[in-house]
């Protein structure tokens, strides 16, 4: 069975402008140890370039990061894109920046809802990848995570950030297992998560860093992905001390330690 441990190709996003950047990334990456990425932040380039980059190195791409109108208003193409990557999971990054009042997140869901049914005829199922302003409650009181969760259509997954959760505050453990439970056998709604962990410094200061370099419990959080049925670990880093490549050779090295396969 092929590793469950992949690599957001976010993290090496200054290595990814043109194809050519995309192949020497992906290459060093498989030779890290990884045998899937997650497409995000890639520059231009042709879908079946980048599905023989791919194939050449033994990487599958397990999900990718896709605009919300690419899979409202060019569906059909954007299904087709996933499918040549034989990729099944696309998620967007995240919606209400700077806050949002109850009713905007609530058209979100009504417009991703619709998207979630378009898509899934085509078979792909879209995900919601979070940050830490759906933990914050709005002018209306109201916690974004709570209508999300409630309220997306049971075709949406969570794509769920391990370091946004507790840089909100939450302890991801504890949200890995609610989120799990709003799912269904047949469609789960944690197959993917992103793993990225956080320090604190002397002022408080949160910090992003490497899985298992920093405070958050990884025994709990792995246990609680097991009982999720989470398919894919993907390990991100969006900004830090290390050089990306790095960064993800250490957090793939870690997870090994720990007894991820």
């Amino acid at each position: 069975m092929p590793s469950s441990i992949a690599a957001q190709l976010y993290t090496v996003r200054d290595h990814t402008k043109t194809i050519d950047d995309i192949a020497r990334t992906c290459q060093r990456i498989r030779a890290m140890g990884y045998e899937a990425v997650e497409a995000a932040a890639l520059g231009p380039h042709d879908v079946a370039a980048l599905a023989r980059i791919l194939g050449d190195n033994g990487l599958a791409c397990v999900c990718s990061h896709t605009d919300l109108d690419d899979m409202v208003q060019e569906s059909a193409r954007c299904a087709d894109y996933h499918a040549a990557l034989g990729c099944t999971f696309a998620s967007i990054g995240g919606f209400g920046f700077g806050g949002c009042p109850t009713d905007q997140w609530r058209k979100f869901i009504e417009k991703y809802n619709v998207a979630a049914v378009t898509m899934q005829e085509a078979g792909i199922r879209i995900g919601y990848h979070n940050h830490y302003q759906e933990w914050i409650r709005n002018v209306d009181g109201v916690r974004p995570i709570d209508i999300l969760i409630r309220d997306l259509h049971p075709a949406v997954w969570i794509e769920l950030d391990t370091y946004w959760v507790a840089h909100a505050g939450g302890e991801p453990t504890d949200w890995i297992r609610r989120i799990a439970d709003s799912g269904s056998p047949d469609l789960p709604r944690l197959p993917c998560v992103h793993f990225k962990d956080m320090q604190m410094d002397e002022e408080g200061t949160r910090i992003m860093c490497e899985v298992g370099s920093g405070n958050l419990h990884w025994p709990g959080i792995l246990d609680a992905c097991r009982a999720a049925g989470t398919r894919w670990h993907i390990v991100e880093r969006d900004h830090g001390a290390l050089d990306p490549f790095e960064s993800l050779e250490v957090s793939l090295e870690q997870l090994k330690a720990m007894g991820l396969e």
